[in-house]
């Protein structure tokens, strides 16, 4: 009896001690939580930076065209004059506009410029030597209004007038709204959320945010494009951490020709107003 009662005593003890307690069970799920929780979070890490890394070099690739159009444009840019509704003066058509969104804090400028096209038009229809553009941030929903934008920036806007004053020629008036085109033919890059224009200014030496001489070209323009990084982020939730910059400057080497009035007759001027010649930045 005695021999029976101590072969079942050390079998239960041997039952006892091959099994976890309640207690070891509970601080191995936890471990293995804690595990799992650091893989998968470095795994999450590791799949946003290569998402990240894509998407930084789909912009670059983007900005880099858009901003190689642009310089192109900039390049050719034309200095033709037009005849002013009030004053009945003649100022050339190269309207710049400093300005910076008052949510994003983000520099929201605009250009409006004549350029030598060599391009056929996109409609197939017969296009001019010369056509008139007009570069801005803008609501996109609101860009066939024709007028600066009074919402949220969403995206850059490039406007298309392929007669520049031909209106005002055939209605006998001294100027006229450029006809840019319908909403249909605008060209949209939803992705340009900034868009900032500096001006070599000749006299100072030195690059300037204004250009208010509306009677020469600058000789050249610096252009710096800000491309949101997330696509998902909505419309005035940008800030210049979410942002990809591209920049360039183009050299203006019609700045030196004769200007260019509206009615074909040259001004007689072979420099730009304010004094000599002077070379682009260096």
């Amino acid at each position: 009896m005695r021999t029976q009662g101590t072969c079942h005593t050390v079998r239960k003890q041997l039952y006892a001690e091959s099994g976890f307690t309640l207690v070891e069970a509970t601080v191995a799920s936890l471990i293995a939580a804690l595990v799992l929780s650091g893989v998968y979070g470095a795994f999450n890490s590791a799949q946003r930076a290569v998402s990240q890394a894509e998407t930084a070099s789909d912009l670059n690739q983007l900005g880099r065209a858009v901003l190689s159009d642009l310089m192109h444009e900039l390049n050719n840019c034309y200095p033709l004059f037009e005849e002013e509704e009030l004053s009945g003066e003649n100022s050339i058509v190269f309207h710049a506009l400093d300005a910076i969104d008052s949510k994003t804090k983000l520099d929201n400028d605009s250009l409006d410029f004549v350029t030598v096209s060599g391009r056929e038009r996109a409609d197939g229809k017969p296009g001019s030597d010369l056509i008139r553009l007009r570069y801005e941030i803008s609501d996109i929903s609101l860009a066939s209004e024709r007028r600066r934008r009074t919402s949220t920036p969403t995206g850059l806007v490039r406007y298309t007038d392929y007669y520049p004053n031909l209106g005002a020629q055939s209605s006998g008036k001294q100027s006229a709204e450029p006809r840019f085109t319908d909403p249909a033919h605008l060209q949209t890059v939803e992705e340009v959320r900034s868009l900032n224009l500096r001006y070599w200014d000749a006299k100072a030496g030195d690059w300037a945010d204004h250009w208010e001489d509306n009677k020469a070209l600058p000789s050249a323009i610096e252009v710096t494009l800000g491309f949101v990084r997330d696509a998902d982020l909505p419309a005035g939730g940008e800030k210049r951490e979410h942002m990809i910059y591209v920049s360039g400057a183009a050299d203006l080497p019609m700045y030196r020709l004769p200007v260019q009035q509206s009615n074909g007759k040259a001004n007689g001027k072979a420099e730009p107003a304010g004094g000599e010649v002077s070379p682009g930045p260096p």
